[in-house]
């Protein structure tokens, strides 16, 4: 499996404290200087959730796992839960170098009941019901591993997929209808980029679908609806996909958004948000507007400086 992009700035601090950040010499900008600091007492608080209440909501949260980011992954968990007040199944999928051991050991300390996937196990599970192509993009990159692992869950329950980027500071619950006629809603993204526009192109033609239209969906929310109706209709993407050997070329997030524009389906940013004028704030910047706010790698600094506000100020 090929790793997914790397952050410029690192999702885990370093062992010891950033003494550089008080250092006037170095060419750190103070957001900068600010997002470490953040960053180190966060994860050196540790956070957990210890009200062990019972799975009362109909749906599937899910993300991803690893352990080289797992205080990301654990601050973003912990945001959904702490505003919940129902709260739902939560899986989450690991990547090849986690083990479920090694994941169950960094939630030792929580009390909230938490299904581990590996890989392997979610390719097994789509081959075993005839899903190849599914299968082989499960183990070839963890973009498919994300779109399989959300599939196998709608199979048997609504499934919301949260990257582990995203942070939250209101109740999904009570501000999301969970009915919907299209299978797949992916959250706005504010540009879409596709790795290869010379393939994306070749795939628009074969498959009818306009890449340029937009609103571009992003797949770092996405809503997929119970049943097997989503997976019917990612099939002959990810069917192309392996036919035109187009494992580099593009992402899951290409697949997604392509549905979703054909479909016009996507959740309202009243939802989520992915705004990348703010990036650059010292204090909280809790959207006023949303209830979540994605925070990709250019936005990854002000993760830290929001999530610390939201965990140490309770904003």
């Amino acid at each position: 499996m090929k790793p997914a992009r790397i952050a410029t700035f690192p999702s885990e601090p370093s062992h010891n404290f950033p003494f550089w950040a008080f250092n006037p010499r170095n060419k750190a900008t103070i957001h900068y200087r600010a997002a470490a600091l953040s960053q180190y007492l966060l994860c050196k608080k540790g956070i957990a959730i210890q009200d062990g209440r019972d799975v009362t909501a109909d749906f599937v949260y899910s993300s991803l796992f690893s352990s080289e980011d797992r205080h990301l992954s654990k601050i973003s968990l912990w945001s959904f839960l702490k505003h919940s007040t129902h709260r739902p199944k939560i899986v989450l999928g690991l990547d090849q170098a986690t083990s479920k051991d090694n994941a169950e050991s960094h939630f030792s300390n929580w009390r909230v009941a938490i299904d581990f996937y590996t890989p392997s196990e979610v390719a097994s599970w789509h081959k075993a019901r005839g899903n190849d192509s599914l299968a082989w993009f499960c183990m070839e990159h963890v973009f498919g591993f994300k779109l399989a692992l959300n599939l196998m869950l709608a199979a048997d329950s609504n499934v919301f997929y949260a990257d582990s980027d995203v942070l939250w500071f209101g109740d999904f619950h009570h501000n999301f209808d969970l009915t919907s006629p299209y299978p797949i809603k992916p959250s706005i993204d504010s540009g879409e980029r596709p790795f290869d526009p010379s393939f994306m192109e070749k795939m628009a033609k074969s498959l009818d679908f306009d890449f340029e239209k937009r609103p571009h969906g992003c797949a770092g929310v996405c809503f997929f609806a119970s049943g097997n109706q989503a997976f019917e209709e990612v099939r002959p993407w990810v069917d192309f996909l392996k036919a035109n050997a187009g494992i580099n070329r593009l992402s899951e997030q290409t697949i997604i958004s392509g549905l979703a524009k054909k479909n016009t389906s996507f959740l309202p940013q009243r939802l989520v948000a992915m705004d990348r004028s703010i990036t650059h704030c010292l204090h909280s910047s809790t959207p006023l507007k949303s209830l979540g706010r994605h925070y990709p790698a250019d936005m990854r600094t002000q993760f830290w400086i929001d999530a610390f506000h939201q965990v140490i100020f309770q904003k």
